[in-house]
């Protein structure tokens, strides 16, 4: 892989901070903070590019151009430096991941009043439908009186599930975006359905991840309201508890427009990027056979 007019770079020669290959594409802890809102199970890892952006000398005062942006590694590293930044990516749901990741100036306290609210509202509306979000715990489940029809997506929708995600689950994942989409405003609502997006992935479907992504075992219930309030906890304690919003939001406002990631379906011409000279960092995903 050749990037920016740099040297090639072998796969076998980033590594250099002496991890193990196996673990070449963990997330190391100190790197979680923002990477871990929705990744991707084969996304490249944030020291990955951290290792580029110094090999390359990439600092402030330089422009990062990632055509293929994905979940937003590469994008959040750079805001994290203060580098500005161009990220492109035709995938809807890879680039609504990316532009939350992008978004650290939301007030915690606010989002945190807005989580509880959804919480609440989506608990209160799952038990007037006589259904619980204790996961299939017996000692609860016995309690439980349905009332209602589960909801379901349209035909053709539901046939891209293939077991994905099973029925219970499924009505009280749509009861609760619901909620969600009724409170709060346009950011907090985004952030709600990024937190929602990962805990489908991560708890409430059946999805594995191991080489491959595929079917595991299924489940006929799974918490849902407390897996989304998990995940937007791991959002709120990274903008308050671990200080990024405050370390990084002054230092973000001085950089030129760029840093804020453009994103569009189409490549954009190059009239709509600074007239300034753009350094383009090519990124690849870290496993041998893939370039980007």
């Amino acid at each position: 892989m050749r990037t920016g007019g740099g040297p090639p770079v072998s796969e076998h020669s980033v590594n250099m901070t002496g991890t193990a290959p196996g673990r070449l594409n963990s997330v190391r802890p100190e790197d979680r903070a923002i990477h871990e809102w929705y990744r991707f199970v084969l996304s490249f890892p944030p020291h990955l590019v951290q290792e580029y952006l110094d090999r390359f000398g990439v600092g402030r005062g330089k422009t990062v151009l990632d055509p293929f942006a994905g979940t937003g590694t590469t994008l959040v590293e750079c805001k994290k430096r203060s580098v500005a930044c161009f990220g492109i990516e035709s995938n809807p749901m890879a680039q609504f991941a990316s532009s939350v990741k992008l978004d650290w100036s939301v007030d915690p306290t606010a989002l945190s009043d807005y989580a509880t609210g959804v919480s609440a509202e989506a608990r209160r509306n799952l038990a007037r439908d006589g259904y619980s979000d204790w996961g299939g715990l017996a000692l609860f489940a016995a309690d439980e009186k349905p009332r209602a029809r589960l909801r379901t997506l349209a035909p053709e929708r539901n046939k891209l599930l293939k077991d994905s995600i099973s029925p219970l689950p499924l009505h009280k994942t749509l009861v609760l975006l619901d909620s969600i989409a009724a409170r709060g405003d346009h950011r907090q609502r985004r952030y709600g359905r990024l937190a929602l997006a990962n805990a489908l992935v991560r708890t409430i479907g059946n999805l594995k991840f191991g080489p491959e992504v595929g079917i595991g075992k299924i489940k006929n219930d799974a918490p849902v309201v407390d897996a989304w309030r998990g995940c937007m906890r791991t959002m709120i304690d990274d903008v308050a508890l671990s200080g990024i919003g405050r370390q990084f939001r002054r230092a973000c406002t001085k950089v030129t427009p760029g840093a804020r990631a453009r994103f569009c379906r189409r490549a954009p011409s190059m009239r709509s990027l600074p007239h300034r000279r753009t350094r383009t960092k090519r990124t690849t995903p870290g496993r041998p056979g893939w370039s980007r």
